[in-house]
């Protein structure tokens, strides 16, 4: 994947084209936004606690003036006296509210499905991180379902029509068709600047007799890519056990959401053994665009699944339609190929019928909470109380320079076979920031995670394009 941006300048009629400094810059341009838009998509973690009082969900990202809208969804079911309460830290380093809900009964939090929050005046720290938390007493959250940022404040616009290129006198293009060109690729750049995150995986299992137990739920938006890649390893298993893959609309198990493919799993896992496989997501019925969920669960009890990596990928027959040219000095310059690159532009376009339409949306990276078991019920429902993920990892590919992270303790980033690291330091539960080009075996498009360490834990990890 080019991490670089090539610089392009606004032409005036009557300058001469240049194949380096400019139509291969626009090359490069259309093939960078190509790798934004059929990059590996990882998954993004939902939680749910049955115990209170308990933050059920916490996560930050860099706030953007670009994006000050904040799309939260919870689902709780609260008793006469219980409350939920959206929070974020401010410059202070104290928790504010930000909605509350005390209305019993199982409800939307703030009795909407997807809340929607301006944060443009919110009081953030020096640092920009906005970092929330969700707080449930006295009642139950049924799911921790969305929470991502909005908006295109100040963003490059579409341009009014594609430029279409045609051979023949009459038919010379202006500057204003190449510079047509040029807003569509900055239109694209401006969506996808967005944090890279990263899928939340470990090891997972439950004792809870004679049940099925769901242990990871994970988001996704369906898109360009349709393949579903899993790499997992199972062991303790005995006669009965299984381990099953879901796929589910977003929001399941909250009513009115359901299972997809008639309510069957996905795949099975039956004995113990290492499992990687791709599943062709385009046989479901999938919308573009719409948002689904993949939901992995245990039964009936003691087995335990260590999930190593999981995310949403090109099928193996994915082609693309329109490549770009590489141009040299002295070529006559002819309309088929601008015709490529503009076409190559307009297949990312972010809509439903476009070829890799790029939805790059702005999550929050949700944390990892170091909490105790619930007295009396050590493992019941222990990944949904989030601890029952040991040696809990941040998988992710190598998009942008820097790394925002948190953690307790130095923690190791390692490539995904293992065989190379870099130890982060500690940063004692505060923000941090590193540029991931002094790490010199760590090229971009690599995939790699950060991984807890005995009594070190990572509390998140994700990619930004600026420090």
């Amino acid at each position: 994947m080019l991490h670089a941006w090539p610089g392009l300048r606004e032409l005036t009629d009557g300058e001469f084209l240049g194949a380096s400094t400019w139509l291969n810059a626009l090359t490069r341009r259309a093939n960078w936004i190509y790798g934004q838009a059929h990059a590996i998509q990882y998954l993004q973690r939902q939680t749910w606690s049955w115990y209170s009082p308990a933050t059920v969900w916490a996560g930050e990202t860099k706030y953007r003036s670009e994006h000050p809208t904040l799309v939260f969804s919870a689902r709780i079911n609260l008793g006469e006296s219980g409350a939920a309460y959206l929070e974020y830290v401010n410059s202070s380093g104290n928790w504010t509210t930000i909605a509350s809900d005390g209305n019993a009964g199982d409800r939307w939090f703030n009795g909407v499905e997807n809340n929607e929050f301006d944060c443009s005046g919110l009081d953030l720290p020096s640092d920009g991180i906005l970092r929330l938390r969700f707080y449930v007493g006295g009642g139950e959250c049924t799911l921790v379902a969305r929470a991502w940022m909005k908006g295109e404040v100040g963003l490059t616009a579409w341009p009014g029509s594609v430029p279409l290129f045609a051979d023949g006198v009459g038919n010379e293009p202006t500057a204003a068709d190449f510079n047509a060109l040029k807003q569509m690729s900055e239109y694209l750049y401006d969506r996808a600047k967005q944090p890279a995150y990263g899928s939340i995986v470990g090891t997972v299992n439950h004792e809870q007799p004679d049940a099925y137990e769901p242990l990871f739920r994970w988001s996704f938006v369906y898109d360009g890519r349709k393949a579903l890649h899993y790499n997992l390893s199972t062991w303790g298993m005995e006669a009965g056990d299984l381990v099953r893959i879901f796929l589910n609309e977003e929001k399941y198990p909250v009513t009115g959401y359901s299972r997809l493919n008639g309510g069957n799993p996905l795949a099975d896992f039956v004995a113990d053994g290492d499992y990687s496989g791709d599943i062709d997501l385009s046989a479901y019925g999938l919308t573009v665009g719409e948002r689904y969920q993949i939901e992995l669960g245990i039964y009936p009890d003691g087995p335990f699944v260590g999930i190593n990596t999981i995310y949403i990928h090109d099928l193996d027959s994915e082609t693309r339609t329109h490549v770009p040219a590489t141009f040299a000095h002295g070529d006559r310059l002819a309309a088929a190929p601008l015709n490529v690159i503009a076409g190559s532009l307009s297949d990312c376009y972010p809509d439903a019928s476009r070829e890799s339409p790029l939805w790059m949306i702005h999550h929050f990276q949700p944390h990892q909470l170091l909490r105790p078991a619930p007295p009396g019920d050590p493992d019941i429902g222990y990944s949904a109380y989030m601890r029952g993920v040991h040696h809990y990892r941040v998988r992710l590919t190598h998009r942008w320079r820097y790394l925002r992270y948190r953690s307790q303790g130095a923690v190791p980033l390692m490539s995904a076979d293992g065989s190379l690291s870099y130890r982060l330091p500690d940063t004692d539960g505060e923000a941090s920031v590193i540029d991931l080009d002094k790490i010199s075996w760590l090229s971009y498009g690599m995939e790699y995670e950060i991984q807890d360490e005995n009594e070190n834990w990572i509390m998140c990890a994700y990619e930004d394009y600026d420090a």
